[in-house]
């Protein structure tokens, strides 16, 4: 077994953006140049990351096999079954690290945990998973800070908060501009159609993305319409409602 495909799983080429995060979140909270904490910080946010990939693409693996056999679990260069035990073993042993090494807050760093969690088991069907996202990197802060100030309030580390709060914010915008560019146009059109009930409003809203189709305004902006579009039933109702206006009936009679 080669250490390449652990990496490849691993997308160790993100790994530093973790450290620079620590890094910062430590300043910020006025942490002094002590060795022993920041290692343990910096040990265990680099397993939680690293076990978050892995268990990201054992949860991806039917996606995998259809859309990405290269991976190194379709591709049969690490096994499912290792990829599950060893995201297992790395997010145990980074909490770990962050609770007895670094003595961060519990409640912040499994909370930490619980969200990159969350975000690997559901980010494929459900595209405001992307806020789980920006929330990993807020309590990757926040959590980093409690192991130097020992406790987080708002008016003690006011500072540390809101900048936590706005890589969140700046973190789940990128994604959710990545995760537009990316989607194929038919799954957009299926996923804005479904979320609509099939209005023709709706079918204005495509990207070309990744295919390379021109963009335009509305072309960057029409995948957020799912977001805030209402259920289809919901959605059918008020179509049906404009659809029975005394115009529209009139002009159905003059027709039959």
């Amino acid at each position: 077994m080669t250490l390449r495909p652990w990496l490849e799983l691993a997308r160790i080429s993100n790994l530093p953006t973790v450290w620079t995060n620590i890094l910062a979140a430590w300043l910020l909270a006025d942490g002094k140049w002590e060795w022993k904490p920041l290692a343990w910080l910096l040990a265990g946010g680099s397993m939680i990351y690293t076990g978050g990939m892995f268990l990201n693409d054992a949860a991806d693996v039917k996606f995998d096999h259809d859309h990405r056999k290269e991976r190194p679990i379709p591709s049969g260069r690490i096994s499912l079954v290792q990829a599950w035990i060893a995201a297992i073993v790395f997010l145990s042993a980074g909490f770990a690290m962050f609770i007895w090494g670094a003595e961060a807050c519990i409640w912040l760093t499994g909370g930490l945990v619980t969200a990159v969690v969350v975000y690997d088991l559901f980010h494929k069907p459900w595209i405001g998973s992307v806020f789980i996202m920006g929330s990993c990197r807020t309590l990757l802060y926040l959590a980093t800070a409690s192991a130097v100030t020992g406790s987080i309030g708002f008016s003690t580390n006011a500072e540390v908060i809101t900048k936590a709060v706005a890589l969140g914010g700046y973190v789940t915008g990128i994604s959710l501009v990545a995760r537009g560019e990316c989607m194929p146009h038919h799954e957009q059109t299926t996923s804005i159609e479904h979320r609509t009930g099939g209005r023709p409003l709706a079918r204005r809203y495509h990207l070309g993305g990744c295919a390379g189709r021109k963009h335009s305004f509305t072309n960057d902006i029409g995948w957020i319409w799912p977001l805030l579009a209402p259920p289809p039933a919901l959605a059918e109702k008020n179509h049906s409602h404009l659809m029975h206006t005394p115009r529209n009936i009139r002009r159905m009679k003059r027709i039959v």
